[in-house]
């Protein structure tokens, strides 16, 4: 039923339930190899939660608006008519594939998303009652690898069945449940 999968409640599912435990896993692994800090993680996410984060995604809405702009100066410009025809369709797809998104969306569409999926989860690294790494991309250089953070945590995660961190975007912080 598409309705009890959208209103599911995250961690019910059996992929869930396992990310949860994994992720366990490397807090404690993490805890152990760094006394004074522990690793905190994002609420797991189901599809309702990931369609509210990429409806409230302002960088989702500006790619959107600057890609709506971009290819609606290619139709003025080639001239399209009103009918398509198989050419102007394929002119037009192939324009839209190559178009520029740029800033790259920092949210994953709603149901190709692995948080959307339960399968994936965001660490933070806590210490002194604070958070000391977070999910902010702008603190990647600045912290998670000066910091040493990010090493840090694919040596915790590296003795679970998580596999990160996110190439691309890059993000230091998301891993996800290893598919079977």
């Amino acid at each position: 039923n598409a309705q009890a999968n959208l209103s599911q409640r995250p961690g019910d599912s059996v992929a869930g339930m396992l990310l949860l435990d994994e992720a366990s896993k490397a807090q404690t692994i993490f805890a152990a190899a760094n006394p004074g800090y522990t690793l905190g993680t994002s609420p797991l996410r189901n599809l309702k939660r990931q369609v509210g984060l990429w409806n409230n995604n302002n960088v989702v809405q500006g790619v959107a608006d600057s890609l709506q702009s971009h290819m609606l100066a290619f139709m003025q410009k080639s001239r399209f008519s009103d009918v398509p025809t198989r050419p102007s369709l394929a002119a037009f797809t192939f324009k839209l594939k190559g178009a520029p998104v740029h800033p790259e969306p920092t949210s994953a569409a709603p149901g190709v998303s692995d948080h959307g999926q339960m399968h994936a989860v965001d660490f933070v690294v806590r210490g002194g009652g604070r958070i000391v790494a977070n999910v902010d991309s702008g603190t990647i250089q600045t912290v998670w690898k000066a910091g040493g953070w990010e090493a840090k945590l694919i040596a915790a995660a590296s003795q679970t069945k998580l596999i990160g961190p996110l190439q691309h975007p890059y993000e230091p912080w998301h891993w996800r449940l290893a598919r079977s």
